[in-house]
């Protein structure tokens, strides 16, 4: 439902900031599994912040229009 916002945010800096978030926890599992697999869950945490925050964003009936 807010699609452009989500763009903006993840170009500007928003998905940076996210990234930061979890890569303490992603750089700890990549000495179990090594800095390809520790990079693909990096990746896909953010992507699950992201929609998380867009779900959450939907559920307060927040809409960002232009």
């Amino acid at each position: 439902m807010t699609p452009l916002f989500i763009y903006l945010y993840s170009h500007i800096g928003g998905a940076d900031l996210l990234r930061k978030i979890v890569a303490p926890i992603t750089h700890e599992l990549s000495s179990l599994t090594g800095d390809l697999p520790a990079g693909i869950m990096l990746s896909v945490a953010t992507l699950f912040m992201l929609w998380g925050l867009c779900y959450a964003l939907y559920k307060r009936r927040i809409f960002i229009r232009i």
